[in-house]
C-alpha cells in the first residue's frame, strides 16, 4: 500500500533502506489535516493490531 502523506518511513525505508512497517488508525485522507480525527472504534482496532504485530514480530 502506498500512503499519500508523509511519515518518518520515507527516511528509514527510502533513504536508509531499512524495512519499514506503516500502521495506524484513522482515514489516510484525513492524516495531517486540520480536521483530522479518529473514532474510538478505530483506536481499539489499532491497539489489537499493534498487539498482533508485536507478537508476530517477536516470534520470528
Amino acid at each position: 500500500m502506498i500512503w499519500r502523506f508523509g511519515t518518518d518511513g520515507s527516511y528509514t525505508a527510502g533513504e536508509k533502506g531499512i524495512p519499514t512497517i506503516g500502521f495506524g488508525p484513522g482515514n489516510e485522507y484525513l492524516a495531517h489535516q486540520p480536521n483530522e480525527h479518529i473514532s474510538i472504534k478505530d483506536i481499539h482496532k489499532a491497539v489489537n493490531g499493534y498487539i498482533s504485530l508485536t507478537k508476530n514480530l517477536l516470534e520470528t
